[in-house]
């Protein structure tokens, strides 16, 4: 979906599901494993829609916003959080991206991601991606 040139792995779209932070969305399930370093994008359940034109009948262009957080973990000091942020940073405003926050704090990060490790490097960014998104009535009894 992001599909980020960067020098180390995104393991995939996670969610947070008893307590783990799983990737994919039908069974088999896999699990964020937690290597060296790497990195994993998990949806952080916020998502807004706004209604645009009305292209026909009740047809409608939306603009859906969807929130992300970007987590990078580094247990070797392979590479430096200021070097992962700005590469991360160029690669998400070449996208319809929003960066909402930075953090590098690993008490806050730990804590806002129920990680179960002792010590890393941590660096979190929360972003906003933006789509274009028509309803469409196709299967449904629609009201014209």
């Amino acid at each position: 979906m992001f599909n980020l040139d960067l020098p180390f792995e995104i393991q995939g779209i996670a969610k947070l599901q008893n307590k783990k932070l799983i990737i994919g969305n039908f069974p088999p399930f896999s699990e964020v494993q937690f290597g060296s370093h790497g990195a994993y994008i998990r949806e952080t359940g916020f998502e807004t829609a706004n209604k645009g034109n009305k292209l026909e009948c009740d047809e409608f262009q939306y603009t859906i916003t969807k929130e992300y957080a970007f987590v990078y973990f580094d247990f070797i000091n392979k590479y430096t959080l200021d070097s992962v942020r700005a590469k991360v940073l160029s690669q998400l405003n070449q996208r319809l991206t929003t960066i909402k926050s930075i953090k590098y704090d690993f008490v806050t990060v730990k804590t806002e991601e129920s990680l179960d490790i002792k010590d890393a490097c941590l660096l979190k960014i929360v972003f906003e991606s933006t789509e274009e998104f028509i309803n469409d009535c196709e299967d449904l009894v629609c009201q014209c």
